[in-house]
């Protein structure tokens, strides 16, 4: 059985960087994602309403392979994030948390996009809204 990794205000932070960039390119994904996807529907309803072509089912084949790709480098993403031990809470926001001891208590560092450092920490069952500064 695999120990819960814990992590220090200082090893949380190095992983600052390292989670701007996948972030970034998750909110990158999503918007690609929502975007073939939202294509997909307009075919697809063109297709039911007036019979499909072979141009518009080779583009429906095609957008339908995108978006499994799409999602298989999404997912890679978010599992490579996960097996390091950080917990993403929100793709858009930039939300991370950190499993962290502060005072022999399990907390959860609490890190935001265009934070330099992880600064901040909050209760397991509080969220976003429970933050408090680190001593």
């Amino acid at each position: 059985m695999n120990k819960k990794r814990m992590f220090t205000p200082e090893e949380a932070t190095e992983f600052v960087p390292f989670l701007e960039t996948e972030l970034l390119f998750l909110r990158q994904q999503k918007k690609s994602i929502s975007e073939k996807f939202y294509r997909l529907q307009i075919i697809k309803s063109h297709v039911d309403h007036t019979g499909g072509s072979d141009y518009a089912e080779q583009e429906i084949f095609e957008l339908e392979c995108q978006l499994e790709f799409l999602h298989l480098e999404y997912e890679l993403h978010m599992n490579s994030i996960e097996l390091r031990g950080i917990q993403i809470k929100d793709i858009q926001l930039g939300l991370a948390d950190f499993p962290a001891l502060v005072d022999d208590v399990e907390v959860l560092l609490c890190w935001k996009t265009g934070e330099k450092i992880v600064s901040h920490y909050h209760g397991v069952e509080e969220g976003y809204l429970g933050r408090r500064k680190l001593c």
